[in-house]
């Protein structure tokens, strides 16, 4: 469980690839998770009642000028009636071409997103998740 809280707090940050040659927002500042498949926060990740449900609670990346970036990840896991926070913070490098953000993590990982204006739009299998720009 523990690594699939993790690869959704990798998913969940910004974006990869396009040659648009219009004026494109940058994706450096401070970015928030606002919706995951349309529905708002908090979005259940697991859920096998009554023994574990797993929720997304918050989700927030910072991404510096320099191409770096950090996020803040909290979660709610209730497990056979006992609820815990847990938070994760993953850090990495990021680069943009056009309107497409490519994320690189700590661990290896990738993440791909389009920005527009002041939304992130992340798009994996099974999951569309748009952040907004603090």
């Amino acid at each position: 469980m523990r690594r699939l809280i993790l690869a959704f707090g990798l998913v969940s940050a910004l974006a990869c690839g396009s040659d648009t040659t219009e004026p494109v927002a940058n994706a450096s500042g401070t970015w928030n998770l606002a919706t995951v498949n349309g529905a708002a926060l908090p979005f259940t990740l697991i859920a096998n009642e009554p023994v574990l449900v797993v929720e997304i609670v918050s989700d927030q990346i910072i991404a510096y000028g320099d191409g770096t970036f950090v996020g803040t990840t909290t979660y709610r896991q209730t497990e056979s009636g006992t609820v815990t926070t847990v938070t994760q913070v993953p850090d990495g490098t990021w680069n943009q071409r056009g309107t497409s953000v490519t994320i690189h993590y700590s661990d290896g990982s990738t993440a791909r997103a389009t920005i527009s204006g002041d939304v992130i739009t992340v798009t994996a299998p099974g999951v569309v998740a748009v952040y907004e720009r603090e």
